[in-house]
Order: structure tokens, then sequence, then C-alpha cells
């Protein structure tokens, strides 16, 4: 028996561990009556004014969840359910719905599953995400840490979804943050940053790298403060990468390189003039069937996508709206 928590009267029995990051830990486990349920543990590891930014952030994830969980007439179908949050002297804790197919990097890393990935599901994949994204930011709501960890199937990959269900959820809303769509601008810098856009790239690019490129973040003749970011630009760009890798099983710059720091630097420049590699192009079809695995990085409609999110200039990248159901 695996370690139990309680709250409210229901008990929650840890059996393990699924998912973690840098301070948290999803665990699959059994709630009430038995049904699998998903529990994100956040540990405080701070104080004083740290401890104070862990339980915002952790507020800050419940918020967005309740408040994503009130749409009428009811929540997106790709977003996961928040059954009940709450609070340890030592950790913050949400029960969230139980998504058992896996990541969709763990797709992308198996030879033997992204083989079989077929144009036709890449497409279903990506209609879910982009109308998933798009109805985020209709409601206000940005991401901002779109990647393929976050991106969860619903039944393991070949095996088709439950009926009704949608094929992926997008999950992990511990940076989202609802905006004011009159004045969007952000300032906080977070995500992973293999999926970061220019202009949030550009906080860590040094005056000498890219001097041209300074002009991507939003100034004030722009209508936002200087050095601010539109969060629903960055998670556009962000989609683009998740295309891109989806399609090719690699990153469209290739991976910022540690600790070598000049290599990191080359790296950023290639992401601020929008180098994008793509591999050389292999379209297989057998007996006249779909075009599957690597090959799908040769197909004109996911060049022509991508090519329309990775645009270093903010103001010129496809909104995910423009995007949904454009394949």
């Amino acid at each position: 028996m695996g370690s139990i928590l309680r709250h409210g009267g229901n008990a929650f029995e840890l059996e393990s561990v699924v998912g973690a990051g840098a301070f948290s830990r999803v665990w699959k486990a059994s709630g009430p009556q038995g049904a699998a349920v998903a529990v994100k543990i956040l540990s405080r590891r701070g104080h004083g004014k740290q401890a104070r930014a862990e339980r915002a952030a952790f507020q800050r994830e419940v918020d967005v969840l309740q408040h994503l969980s009130a749409v009428e007439p009811q929540p997106h179908a790709s977003l996961p359910a928040l059954h009940v949050a709450f609070s340890r002297p030592s950790a913050d804790v949400l029960v969230l719905e139980y998504i058992g197919g896996g990541e969709l990097l763990d797709l992308v890393n198996d030879d033997r599953a992204h083989a079989l990935l077929s144009e036709s599901t890449l497409r279903r994949m990506w209609t879910e995400l982009t109308d998933v994204v798009a109805w985020l930011h209709a409601h206000n709501v940005v991401h901002r840490d779109i990647k393929l960890e976050n991106i969860l199937l619903t039944s393991r990959f070949p095996a088709p979804p439950p009926p009704g269900a949608p094929l992926l959820k997008l999950t992990d809303f511990g940076l989202a943050r609802a905006i004011d769509p009159a004045d969007p601008w952000l300032r906080t810098r977070c995500g992973s940053e293999t999926y970061a856009a220019p202009e949030l790239l550009l906080a860590s690019a040094s005056a000498d790298d890219e001097p041209a490129y300074t002009h991507l973040s939003r100034a004030p003749t722009d209508g936002g403060p200087e050095g601010a970011y539109d969060g629903r630009e960055t998670d556009a760009w962000a989609l683009g990468v998740v295309l891109f890798a989806l399609a090719t099983r690699r990153l469209p710059f290739g991976p910022p390189a540690e600790p070598a720091e000049a290599e990191r630097r080359a790296w950023v420049r290639r992401v601020l003039k929008g180098d994008v590699e793509w591999p050389l192009a292999r379209r297989d079809r057998e007996d006249g069937g779909e075009v599957c695995g690597e090959a799908l990085g040769a197909l004109e409609s996911v060049r022509r996508i991508v090519g329309r999110l990775l645009v270093r200039e903010p103001a010129q990248r496809a909104a995910v709206a423009e995007l949904v159901g454009a394949w």
C-alpha cells in the first residue's frame, strides 16, 4: 500500500510517479470508489518571500483551472478536470483527472510508435491542440508552457481514445495566466527554453549577440510596455515547435547547448534569425497509403503551418485561432 493523502473525508492512495518537475511530482493515485486520479504535489522549499511566491503560483494555477472549468456551457474537452485543491504544511496539492496515455514526448522518442504515426492522426492531434489553445486565448488565458511533455494522450498510442473522448489533453497550468485582452503584456520569462519565442530569449541574449532584433520585445509604440510580450504570441510559437517535433522527431533549431556558452549563444542566434533546420525531404507512401513517421516532416501542410508560426516578428506570427481547421 502506498502513502495516503486525506482531505475532506476523501482518501487518495498514491501508487506511482507518472511525472516530475523541478518542484513537483505527479502521482497516479486511487481516489474515492477506487477511481484513478492524478495527484500533483508541489513541495514548499522556500522561506519568507520565496514561500509567498510559491504559494501565489499554486493559487494562480488553481484559480486558472477553476475559471476554465466554470466556463459555460461546458469546459473544453481537451483540458484536465480539477477535482480538488488543498494545502499541507510542506506542500500544496492538486487532485486532477488522470490521463493515462502518456506524453507526446514518449511518442516522439519511441521508434516503433512514431513509425506508426500517420498523417491523419497527426492532423487530428494538431486540430485538437490548436482548438484548445485558441479556446484558452478566447477566454483570456495564456498557457506559457506548451511543450510535448505537457500534452498527454488519453489512450496509449496507437490505441484509439475512449468513445467520445479527445485524442489528447493539454496539461500543467502552473505558468498559465489570465490576461486582460486590452492590456495583455507580460514580463516574466518562463517555460522551457527550447520552446521559447525570440522575444523571450532576448532577455538572455547579450547586447552584442543580435542587436538588430531588440525590437522584438514590445515597446510603448507597439501598445505595450518596453520589454513586454504577449503570451498568445509566445504560445503560438511553442505550438510551431511542437508540430515540427511531432513530424520530424527533432527540434527546429537544434537543442540549446550546455554548458558551452558560445554554442548556446549560437543557438540563440539561430532562433532569433528563424533558421529552421528541416531534415532532408523524404515522403514514403506504401500501396497508396498515408505518409507515416519521420516522412511527415516532408508534408507541405506541416511545413506551411510551421512556417506561419515560427516567425521571429511577433506581430507577423499567425494567431492560433487562424490555424483552427487550417490543415
